[in-house]
């Protein structure tokens, strides 16, 4: 990635992405109850913060592994079933805009 005449990185935009633990990421997932599961996820230090919204809830997280091994464990002890589970900031577009930022 060029910016301003000068290198701002190189290599896969999703290696980039998971060298980048300043910047929280971005989750969006849709489920049988997001409000439920909502608040399951809350308490666990890998949860930054979460929004619910009409199209489901936007989950921030700090430590994608540990999210990554919650989020089923904590849908099936709620009685909650995932629908989709969308990362919204692995983009390239998305990458350059937070490389850009600093």
């Amino acid at each position: 990635m060029i910016y301003a005449g000068r290198l701002a990185a190189a290599g896969d935009f999703r290696q980039i992405r998971r060298l980048m633990t300043d910047r929280p990421r971005t989750v969006s997932i849709r489920s049988t109850d997001d409000r439920r599961l909502a608040s399951a996820l809350l308490p666990d230090p890998s949860v930054s913060g979460v929004e619910l919204g009409p199209a489901g809830v936007l989950i921030r997280i700090t430590d994608g592994d540990r999210f990554a091994r919650l989020l089923p464990r904590t849908a099936m002890d709620a009685g909650v079933t995932l629908h989709e589970v969308l990362p919204t900031d692995d983009s390239l577009e998305r990458v350059f805009a937070y490389l850009v930022a600093q």
